[in-house]
């Protein structure tokens, strides 16, 4: 059932067993986030436009990979992006037994490839 709901099918079947009493895959009902559904290691990375009058805004992102120069990403709204350059960002974490650890954030740096560049909203 699990497979069926993550392929989109048997939806509404799959429904009425979860929600009916005493049903032992209640947990299928639980809403999942997109990264929950992917089972290899997921990598923190800060998406920057560096498109002209993009106002370089950040988005944070979980990705089971970093992409390349050169790759193209299409976001489910806006323009399609062109990664023109990778940053990376070492960031001091907590001080346990005065030691810090380090992480690693990879900062991508996109360009719009179509003529139009397409405002995001406020609201994401």
């Amino acid at each position: 059932m699990e497979l069926c709901l993550l392929e989109s099918r048997y939806g509404e079947a799959i429904g009425s067993i979860v929600a009916g009493e005493g049903s032992v895959f209640k947990r299928l009902g639980r809403i999942r986030l997109p990264e929950q559904d992917w089972f290899g290691a997921l990598h923190y990375m800060e998406l920057i436009d560096c498109t002209e009058g993009g106002r370089n805004k950040m988005h944070s992102v979980f990705a089971p990979s970093v992409p390349r120069t050169g790759e193209i990403l299409t976001p489910q709204r806006g323009s399609t992006m062109e990664v023109i350059g990778i940053d990376h960002l070492v960031v001091s974490q907590g001080n346990r037994e005065g030691l810090s650890a380090h992480t690693l954030i990879p900062h991508v740096l996109l360009q719009a490839i179509d003529n139009e560049y397409v405002e995001p909203d406020d609201e994401e």
